[in-house]
């Protein structure tokens, strides 16, 4: 998670989550780690999933050979 772009913030043991990761399980990772710490009464998890765009602009290719 160190890589990720993850805030915070507490009020009266409500956490939210800010931010953006790289994949949604990342994302369920991080409200896991949160669930796991003391005093936490609820989690709203706000973190958005950005997604690596790929080499070719996001087009998915296959290399077949058989069509």
């Amino acid at each position: 998670l160190a890589e990720e772009d993850i805030g915070l913030s507490v009020c009266d043991g409500i956490v939210t989550l800010q931010g953006s990761v790289s994949s949604p399980a990342v994302r369920c990772q991080a409200e896991a780690i949160v669930w796991a710490v003391g005093g936490v009464r609820d989690v709203e998890n706000r973190l958005r999933v950005q997604r690596q765009p790929t080499s070719n602009g996001g087009v998915a290719t296959t290399n077949r050979t058989d069509v």
